[in-house]
Formats: structure tokens, C-alpha cells, sequence
């Protein structure tokens, strides 16, 4: 009669790899969510700049398409702007220290709230000079004009 023990079969080595690394992906995952609402919430003042062109020139259904595409594209931009950075910079910490939850919670935190205030700042930039944050922007405010 053999033992459930013995039955076992050895842990390969992907399996302990994964294994090691499962509760802080799944992690990362549900804070990178987490962001992206966060983000869609904070950028609803986007909503205020949007104007349709004169009547005149769409249809209803120009209308609608014309909306729907706003609609689509802020989710869109937003999600790419919480995605991209939180998980090309944190993937890899996550991979390459698997051990390490303390810090990648610091650094994950540290680089949403950087993220978000990217955000407040682009959204006041554009509501004053009707541009997003950019390189132009960038040297008017370091280099004083």
C-alpha cells in the first residue's frame, strides 16, 4: 500500500518558478484594475472639454458615432496610460524578485501616485493653454518662457 506522500510527483521546476511568483502577479493584477478605475475617475473632467461641431454638419447618427467614439477613445487612452507603465516597470520587479512584497507594494504605490498626479497636472495644463503635457510645455515651465 503506498502513501499519498509517495504518490507525489516531484515539483518541476516551471511549477516552482510560477509558484513562487503567483500571489504577487495576482496581486499586481488587482491593483493595475484598481488604477485603471482610479484613473477613468480622476480624468472625468475630460469630459467638460469634449464640444461637438455645429449641428448643421452631423447627422443624429454623427452624432451618436461622434460621442460613442469619444467615449471609447477616453477609456482607451486612459486604460493605455495605467496599464503600460504599472506593468512594463512592475512585471519585471515581480519576476525578477518574487520574494520581495514590501517593496514592490512601495513601488507600485509610489508609481500610481506619480501617475495620478501626471494626470491632475495634464488636466490643468489643458484647462489653461488647451494643451496636454508635452515637450513644448515642458520648457515653458522650466525655462520661464
Amino acid at each position: 500500500m503506498s502513501t499519498p506522500l509517495k504518490d507525489k510527483k516531484p515539483i518541476s521546476r516551471y511549477s516552482r518558478w510560477y509558484h513562487q511568483r503567483s500571489s504577487s502577479l495576482a496581486w499586481l493584477l488587482n491593483f493595475i484594475t484598481l488604477n485603471l478605475f482610479v484613473f477613468w475617475i480622476v480624468g472625468l473632467p475630460y469630459f467638460s472639454f469634449f464640444q461637438l461641431p455645429p449641428a448643421k454638419l452631423l447627422t443624429h447618427a454623427g452624432i451618436l458615432l461622434t460621442r460613442f467614439y469619444f467615449v471609447i477613445s477616453y477609456l482607451g487612452q486612459l486604460a493605455i496610460l495605467a496599464l503600460l507603465p504599472l506593468s512594463l516597470f512592475l512585471t519585471p520587479f515581480v519576476i525578477g524578485f518574487p520574494k520581495r512584497g514590501k517593496l514592490l507594494r512601495l513601488l507600485a504605490a509610489t508609481l500610481a501616485a506619480s501617475l495620478v498626479g501626471l494626470l491632475i497636472i495634464d488636466m490643468s495644463l489643458y484647462r489653461l493653454y488647451h494643451f496636454h503635457f508635452n515637450g513644448i510645455v515642458l520648457h515653458f515651465i522650466l525655462g520661464g518662457g
